[in-house]
């Protein structure tokens, strides 16, 4: 374990990771940096999400499965898909830590930003997909 990222958990810093990608998963990274780098949770948002879309073959077949939703259903569905999988990486976290910890973030979409009502139906709707 990295002593310095060591350090700042054992003083009750919680160590987020802002990355997250489908790459990061499937290889076991995110695993990993919770197991040896004192990673307890991960923040998404929707430039992250586009970076990994863009960087990575690992969306492919879902894209194509998905082509039929149109773009803003099916991002929904593979970013909601990779924070599932990411909070099951973090499950140990989060019942070790009484859920102070083992968390992860998910934004809506920033054309709801002056939107309230959009904001918490699409919070309620992304909390439904992530389970």
């Amino acid at each position: 374990m990295n002593d310095r990222l060591a350090a700042l958990a054992g003083a009750g810093v919680s160590i987020w990771l802002d990355d997250l990608s489908r790459s990061r998963l499937i290889s076991g990274n995110l695993a990993e940096l919770v197991a040896t780098k004192s990673v307890t949770g991960v923040t998404t948002n929707p430039t992250i999400f586009a970076a990994a879309l863009a960087q990575s073959g690992a969306y492919a077949d879902a894209v194509a499965d998905l082509a039929p939703v149109g773009v803003d259903d099916a991002i929904k569905l593979l970013t909601a898909a990779d924070v599932r999988d990411a909070c099951d990486v973090l499950a140990g976290v989060h019942t070790a830590t009484g859920g102070v910890d083992g968390r992860l973030s998910i934004e809506v979409a920033p054309t709801l930003a002056h939107d309230s009502r959009g904001t918490i139906a699409q919070a309620r709707e992304l909390h439904r997909l992530v389970d």
